[in-house]
C-alpha cells in the first residue's frame, strides 16, 4: 500500500478478453429506471447481512456491528425506490423532480409528496397493496432515523450521542418487515405500470399514445434490430475464431448500443411494451 497505487480503475481491453471480473454501471441514464439497480443492490446487500446475522445470532461481535449497515441498506433501498416511484408516477416536469429530490433523506416527506400520485394510480388499478400499511412502515423507520444519520454515526455535530438509550434491537423482525415493504413497493410498481391495460382515463390513454407516437421511429428501429438479431441467432453456428475476434474487438451488439443510447423515457416505454429482452 503506497501513494502510487491506482484505486479507481477500469478494465483494459486485454482484461475484458481474459474475462476478468468487473462491474458495469453508469449506463442507466437519469430517469426512473436509474434508481432501480441501486435500490435492488442495497436490498440484496441487506438480505445478505441479515442471513449472516441470523446464522451468528449469538456472536455479539458480529450482530452488534452488522446491524448498522443492515439498517442503512434497507433504509436506502426504500429511499431510492420512493424516488423511482415519483419519477415514474409523479408530476413529470424537471422542476417537480428537482423539488422532490430536494426533500433529501426524509422518508416521510418523500412519501407525503408521492402518495397522492400513488392514490390516483391505485384507484385505476385496484391493487391489493395496502398504502396505509406502507405509510405506517415508513413513518416507523423515519421516526427512528429521520435523516438517515442515526445508524451511520454515533454522535451529532455537537458531539452528543445520537442514541437516546441502549437498544436490544430485534433485527430478525426488522429484516422480515423490511423485506415485506420492499416486495410491496415492487408489486405496487408492477400494478401501476400496467394501469393502461386496466381502466385508464381517456386523458391518460391519449398521453400514453402520444408517447408511443413520439418514439415510434425509435421503437420501429429497435424492433428491426431485435428481428435481425433473432434471425442471426437462429442460423449462427459456433466458430471459435469468430468468437475470439468478437472478444478482441469488444463490439457490443446493436441492441446494447441502442439501449445504452436511448432516452430514459423510451427505455421505460420499451420495458412496458415488453420489447426489452
Amino acid at each position: 500500500m503506497n501513494e502510487t497505487d491506482i484505486i479507481i480503475r477500469e478494465l483494459t481491453q486485454e482484461e475484458l478478453i481474459a474475462r476478468k471480473p468487473f462491474s458495469h454501471f453508469g449506463w442507466e441514464g437519469a430517469g426512473a429506471f436509474s434508481f432501480l439497480t441501486i435500490s435492488d443492490g442495497y436490498w440484496e446487500s441487506a438480505k445478505i447481512l441479515l442471513e449472516r446475522m441470523e446464522k451468528e445470532s449469538n456472536n455479539f461481535a458480529v450482530v452488534d456491528s452488522l446491524v448498522y449497515p443492515l439498517f442503512f441498506n434497507y433504509r436506502h433501498s426504500i429511499e431510492t425506490y420512493l424516488k423511482l416511484l415519483f419519477f415514474k408516477y409523479g408530476e413529470q416536469t424537471d422542476l417537480a423532480k428537482r423539488d422532490f429530490l430536494a426533500l433529501g433523506h426524509d422518508l416521510q416527506n418523500l412519501w407525503g409528496n408521492l402518495r397522492p400520485h400513488l392514490n390516483k394510480g391505485k384507484k385505476h388499478v385496484g391493487s391489493a397493496i395496502n398504502l396505509n400499511a406502507m405509510e405506517h412502515y415508513i413513518k416507523s423507520i423515519n421516526g427512528f432515523d429521520p435523516d438517515s444519520m442515526m445508524m451511520r454515526y454515533s454522535i451529532e455535530k455537537d458531539l452528543k450521542a445520537n442514541k437516546e438509550h441502549e437498544y436490544r434491537f430485534d433485527f430478525v423482525n426488522f429484516g422480515e418487515r423490511m423485506n415485506e415493504l420492499c416486495v410491496s413497493f415492487r408489486q405496487l410498481d408492477y400494478d401501476l405500470s400496467n394501469q393502461m391495460l386496466e381502466t385508464a382515463s381517456l386523458e391518460e390513454l391519449n398521453t400514453y399514445l402520444d408517447m408511443i407516437e413520439k418514439y415510434r421511429p425509435q421503437i420501429d428501429s429497435f424492433l428491426s434490430i431485435l428481428k435481425t438479431e433473432s434471425k442471426e441467432e437462429a442460423i449462427k453456428t459456433f466458430n471459435i475464431h469468430d468468437f475470439i475476434d468478437n472478444l478482441k474487438s469488444h463490439e457490443p451488439s446493436n441492441r446494447s448500443k441502442f439501449l445504452n443510447e436511448c432516452d430514459p423515457d423510451l427505455l421505460i416505454l420499451l420495458d412496458n411494451l415488453g420489447t426489452v429482452v
